[in-house]
């Protein structure tokens, strides 16, 4: 599933690095677990949030949530898979309303 296109930068405002980086991994996270139990690579989750010919910006962006959320528990690597985790799968199971 493509998702349309989205930008590390494509917010305006004052908002901190910090604010982006908790973006896109919001962004990240809520894309594995709409595309669970499909098993997705880096590369692919790269491919499908953010195109097929990234900028710089973009696949950094993503790469760095996936390595955010592989240091919060809530996904684990095997090889270039991004896999969720028991803790990560978890979330599929909470209600939220807002």
């Amino acid at each position: 599933m493509h998702r349309d296109r989205m930008s590390p930068g494509e917010s305006s405002g004052g908002n901190s690095n910090a604010d982006e980086d908790f973006k896109w991994q919001g962004r990240v996270l809520g894309f594995v677990l709409f595309e669970h139990p499909h098993q997705l690579s880096e590369n692919e989750i790269i491919r499908q949030m953010v195109g097929e010919k990234p900028t710089f910006d973009e696949k950094d962006a993503v790469k760095r949530a996936i390595e955010e959320i592989v240091r919060a528990g809530l996904f684990r690597r095997c090889e270039s898979m991004v896999l969720l985790t028991k803790s990560g799968a978890a979330l599929l199971q909470i209600e939220i309303d807002l």
